[in-house]
């Protein structure tokens, strides 16, 4: 697609360019006037209950009507080749819209796991104020091009979760979200020095547009790693990890889930893009080759460490936090292809993810208010007292490990092949490398997820109020929409994958 550069346009191009790009953008103007209803809603004075029907009938309504205004742009950019908004800013590409699509699956996932928490919460307004808020950045964040609305929206959707992490009110909330905002803060000064690098090297704000074969390649490399920073700090990749123990066992368990899909997804998405624009520049191909070397090494330093920190663990939420850790070096050896079947790959992983963890998630959420504590010894006996929950544990445990029949194995199944291929087209040794660790921590993860199924079975618990153990139709229901699709994906992953072929577009100039 043919563009003129920004500096070539006239001010009345330039303004005519801003008002048609507001035809692309629908999705994130319902996001910012749901922001604004339920912040009108809060003040109402009306009752608790009438309020809460409210937040989520305007949260939901506005997701599901933003991912079809998202869907229907699929399909007509898919065939288009896509467009260059708000005078080369944003990119509306089919990477940009599927990604969103993926994003807000997540969000409607934790609108349906929300519910039993906005029942003993006294902040539901605040809390879905900044749930949506979190959803508008992070979709801002997947379609930008420009460095500046890059940095505005990672530190928008971090500083949403700082406030949600301290919503507990408790002691340990406010400390874990004081280290989270400390930690955020540091990461992010460091982005953004890395930003403002990046632009000195030509001048230039659009992504694309910057020059990364001008300089020497190890000051490009340098100058990228340090802009990377916050990126990885979203995605919680070692070393950038610190925060995650503290949040996921403070924070509310729906936010926690949401904590470890949505800004992950945001995170994975441009750095993604960052490799992409920054690969097609280099005219030398020993910078490409120590940029996979440098990510072979964050994945298997992540997956790795976020493995070893797991396997001890008390607290079920802290365990499944370090697993997101090691989630995410997973993700991050999907991009270390640097192929489009590797983007395929991660983005069918990164669907099921959202089903296996939120199905995760919320048979902790049920177990902690059974017993008031989410500390695995909570968990002992309930596959025979609870059957039901039993078996959607085993199957979520055995998906989260990546073993069938569940779609988790066919989507690291994915990943490993676009490993194995590239490693056969390009004879890198790297490649080869990561699938060895990677396998290598597949079965690590054995020893913690399987932890818990083997509490539910094969130990009795002491407490007296276990023996009344029951679930209503609503549980039952939430966690069979949550389980269900990691079955049914095993056997028909082609549901998923086909729409995961939109990616192939992916515009940049």
């Amino acid at each position: 697609m043919e563009s003129k550069l920004v500096g070539q346009l006239s001010i009345f191009d330039k303004l005519n360019d801003i008002i048609d790009s507001f035809g692309y953008i629908t999705s994130e103007l319902l996001l910012i006037a749901a922001i604004i209803l339920v912040t009108i809603v809060v003040i109402l004075p009306i009752s608790k209950g009438l309020k809460e029907l409210i937040y989520i009938g305007i949260s939901a309504l506005t997701t599901l009507m933003a991912l079809a205004v998202n869907i229907n742009l699929l399909e007509v950019v898919s065939g288009q080749g896509g467009q260059l908004i708000f005078n080369r800013m944003m990119s509306v590409d089919s990477f940009g819209l599927i990604w969103t699509i993926v994003i807000m699956l997540g969000t409607l996932l934790f609108i349906v796991m929300n519910k039993s928490y906005l029942l003993k919460s006294s902040k539901t307004g605040e809390y879905y104020v900044l749930i949506l808020g979190m959803l508008l950045g992070a979709v801002i964040g997947v379609k930008s091009n420009n460095l500046l609305l890059l940095f505005i929206a990672i530190e928008f959707v971090s500083l949403c979760a700082y406030a949600i992490t301290n919503l507990g009110h408790s002691a340990k909330s406010a400390e874990a979200s004081l280290k989270y905002l400390l930690f955020g803060a540091v990461c992010g000064a460091v982005m953004l020095y890395g930003f403002s690098l990046l632009y000195g090297i030509n001048h230039e704000l659009n992504l694309y547009a910057i020059d990364f074969g001008k300089p020497a390649v190890w000051a490009v490399f340098g100058v990228s790693c340090i802009a990377a920073v916050g990126v990885l700090f979203k995605v919680s990749a070692v070393p950038f990890h610190i925060w995650v123990g503290d949040v996921y066992e403070s924070a509310p368990t729906p936010s926690v889930a949401f904590f470890s899909t949505v800004p992950k997804f945001m995170g994975i998405a441009i750095l993604f893009r960052m490799l992409e624009a920054m690969t097609n520049s280099f005219e030398l191909l020993d910078a490409v080759e120590i940029w996979r070397a440098t990510l072979v090494v964050i994945a298997s330093v992540t997956m790795t460490l976020g493995n070893i920190l797991a396997i001890n663990q008390q607290s079920v939420k802290r365990m499944l936090g370090y697993s997101s850790v090691a989630q995410s070096g997973m993700f991050l050896a999907g991009l270390v292809c640097f192929s489009t079947l590797g983007m395929k790959a991660v983005l069918f992983y990164a669907i099921v993810y959202a089903f296996m963890n939120f199905a995760a998630f919320y048979l902790v959420q049920v177990v902690e208010n059974k017993f008031g504590d989410d500390r695995i010894e909570s968990f002992a006996g309930l596959g025979h007292k609870a059957p039901f929950i039993g078996v959607v544990i085993v199957v979520v445990m055995i998906s989260l490990t990546g073993l069938p029949p569940t779609a988790g194995f066919t989507g690291k199944l994915m990943i490993f092949s676009a490993l194995w291929e590239a490693s056969q087209t390009i004879q890198d040794p790297w490649l080869i490398g990561m699938i060895i660790v990677a396998l290598v921590n597949t079965v690590v993860s054995l020893f913690y997820y399987l932890k818990v199924p083997y509490f539910m079975y094969f130990k009795d618990n002491e407490k007296e109020p276990f023996k009344d153990f029951t679930l209503n139709a609503l549980d039952c229901i939430v966690l069979i929409i949550f389980t269900l699709p990691l079955l049914i994906l095993f056997f028909k992953p082609e549901i998923v994958y086909s729409f995961c072929g939109y990616v192939n577009t992916i515009i940049s100039h």
